[in-house]
């Protein structure tokens, strides 16, 4: 259990390092942030300006909202800067209380709310980031991730977790797909061997979220 505690306080420990590097950093942070969309597969959408007419409601909040921290981040006017966050915090708050069973579909797009979620928790996540918030931020990681781990390890950088969860889940996912295939491994037939990736792959899921969940507690009991 000391040893659980102590890791998970090294964890944090190295995220409010990062964060504060960032923080000091628009250009940084702006990269980062541009990263973590662009791993959504969302930056024809908030990244682009696209020539084609964005008739969703819920697509406009997610695209104007990453307009506003953008300009929030390089704004050196004080109540322009206020402004941009305020109306960003509103709109990225919003993403994140969508139905992650649904879709939202507009007239040339359809996506996922999974996604429209992750962008509105790496919102967040830059927004405290701006603010010097660094618990809130790292929160929103921890929080995302916990919900949705395959995503939080996807979006995230891998500093924030204490394996490379990233590297791991992809692989068993190659693997995976290689036995729909009906590719086998070191002579398993690929039936046989499928449902044993799928043990993994929900096993690595599981300590994901058990290991989220631990620092979202940490991060309760302790003030940084």
């Amino acid at each position: 259990m000391l040893e659980q505690t102590l890791t998970i306080a090294k964890l944090v420990s190295t995220c409010l390092g990062i964060l504060k590097q960032l923080s000091n950093n628009a250009d940084k942070l702006i990269e980062t942030h541009k990263t973590m969309i662009k791993s959504l597969q969302l930056q024809d959408i908030v990244l682009e300006r696209i020539e084609q007419k964005i008739d969703n409601q819920v697509i406009r909040i997610a695209a104007k909202s990453n307009i506003f921290i953008l300009d929030s981040i390089r704004s050196k006017n004080t109540s322009a800067k206020n402004n941009s966050l305020n109306s960003a915090y509103q709109g990225f708050t919003e993403l994140i209380c969508l139905d992650p069973n649904q879709d939202t579909r507009g007239t040339s797009v359809t996506i996922p709310n999974k996604k429209l979620i992750a962008l509105g928790y790496l919102g967040r996540f830059s927004y405290y980031c701006i603010l010097g918030s660094y618990q809130d931020s790292i929160t929103q990681v921890y929080e995302f991730t916990s919900l949705y781990p395959d995503m939080g390890v996807e979006i995230f950088d891998a500093s924030f977790f204490s394996k490379e969860y990233k590297r791991q889940l992809k692989k068993i996912g190659s693997q995976i797909e290689e036995c729909h295939l009906g590719i086998g491994s070191q002579g398993i037939p690929s039936n046989q061997l499928l449902p044993l990736l799928e043990m993994e792959e929900e096993s690595i899921k599981k300590e994901i979220i058990k290991e989220s969940k631990s620092c979202l507690i940490y991060l309760e009991k302790t003030k940084i």
